[in-house]
C-alpha cells in the first residue's frame, strides 16, 4: 500500500475528527483509509477543492540515469562498491 504525508491541515471525519496536521503520515496509526478516499484527499475532486494529502516516494522508487551511460546491456557502470 502506498504511504502517504499530509500537506494541509485539515480535520478527518472519517477518522473521529482527528486533526491532521503537515507532515503527518495518512493514514494515522489504527485507521485505514479507502482508495475513494485517498483519490478525494490526493486531488482537488473534493468539496474544498484542495490537495490535502501526498504520496511519499521512497528513494528506491526513484529511477536516475547516470551520466555517461547508455542503455545498452554491454555497458558497465562502475560503483562506489566497484573500486574498493
Amino acid at each position: 500500500m502506498e504511504k502517504y504525508k499530509v500537506v494541509r491541515e485539515f480535520k478527518e471525519t472519517k477518522h473521529d475528527g482527528h486533526v491532521y496536521v503537515v507532515g503527518d503520515p495518512y493514514p494515522k496509526e489504527g485507521e485505514k483509509a479507502t482508495k475513494a478516499r485517498l483519490e478525494e484527499l490526493s486531488t482537488t475532486k473534493n468539496k474544498y477543492k484542495k490537495v490535502y494529502i501526498e504520496e511519499v516516494v521512497n528513494e528506491d522508487q526513484k529511477v536516475e540515469k547516470v551520466e555517461g551511460t547508455s542503455d545498452d546491456n554491454d555497458s558497465k557502470v562502475e560503483t562506489p562498491k566497484d573500486k574498493e
